[in-house]
């Protein structure tokens, strides 16, 4: 059996490794979430711009892509026609027609 001191200074070596195997854990979903938001915005610029008069990629393929944004799409519909009614898109949100 190890001496209490020595399991003391274990356990609290276990728990400091821990604590870095979290700390890397969350630093990591931290910046997948970055660059997904980064990629997103690439996408819409991608898809939108030309829309409003940005020449990214020609508009037959920004047109095949925008399939792919089918909901946010009908986001922005909804909350356009709606105007500032926030009630309503919190209800939006949560699915209640």
């Amino acid at each position: 059996m190890l001496p209490q001191f020595l399991r003391r200074i274990l356990r609290e070596l276990y728990e400091l490794f821990r604590g870095i195997d979290q700390a890397i854990l969350e630093e990591s979903v931290k910046g997948m979430k970055l660059e997904h938001a980064e990629l997103e915005i690439v996408f819409l610029t991608i898809v939108l711009g030309p829309l409003v008069g940005v020449k990214t990629v020609p508009t037959y393929l920004g047109l095949e892509l925008a399939s792919s944004l089918r909901d946010e799409l009908r986001l922005l519909f909804t909350r356009s026609a709606r105007g500032d009614d926030v009630l309503a898109d919190l209800m939006s949100e949560l699915g209640v027609s």
